[in-house]
């Protein structure tokens, strides 16, 4: 057998991308090879089982997803419970959406424009119904999901 080289990708946990410097190494048997993802090679892999309606998948992008798009929204809006409103929703209208997605840049830029406009609209709302009321985009409702993990989703949601 030949040796053969790895060049290691991962995030730091600033989660900026880190090049790790390659290393040679000789092929194990079969047998012996154990397998260890990064954070990439998650991300890529849930997004795989995404397309195919896993919601163990959904879970895990929502967890990683959430904060970053959490901040987004509270930056436009100023609300932090409004901002974690529109940010379940554009989560959720994801899962919706989920075959349509291929690759992590598509499902960011989804995130973005959906949480812009959500809040966008949220701002006209408020502009134009001064007195009160309670504001539901159209459409959006809970996914189907188990209940186990709607359940984590909401904890981790409120834990934010």
């Amino acid at each position: 057998m030949g040796q053969f080289t790895v060049k290691l990708i991962c995030r730091s946990p600033d989660k900026q991308i880190v090049d790790r410097p390659a290393k040679s190494f000789a092929p194990q048997p079969a047998s012996s090879q154990s397998f260890i993802m990064t954070d990439l090679e998650e991300v890529d892999f849930s997004i795989l089982h995404l397309r195919k309606g896993v919601p163990e998948a959904f879970k895990i992008l929502f967890f990683q997803y959430y904060p970053e798009f959490f901040s987004f929204a509270d930056m436009f809006l100023q609300d932090r419970l409004s901002a974690k409103n529109v940010t379940m929703e554009a989560l959720f209208l994801l899962w919706k959406k989920h075959a349509d997605f291929e690759n992590e840049k598509n499902i960011k830029a989804f995130l973005y424009l959906t949480v812009r406009n959500h809040c966008l609209n949220f701002i006209r709302y408020l502009q134009t119904n001064r007195d009160g009321g309670e504001y539901r985009p159209s459409g959006i409702t809970a996914p189907l999901l188990p209940d186990a993990i709607l359940q984590d989703i909401y904890h981790f949601a409120a834990a934010c």
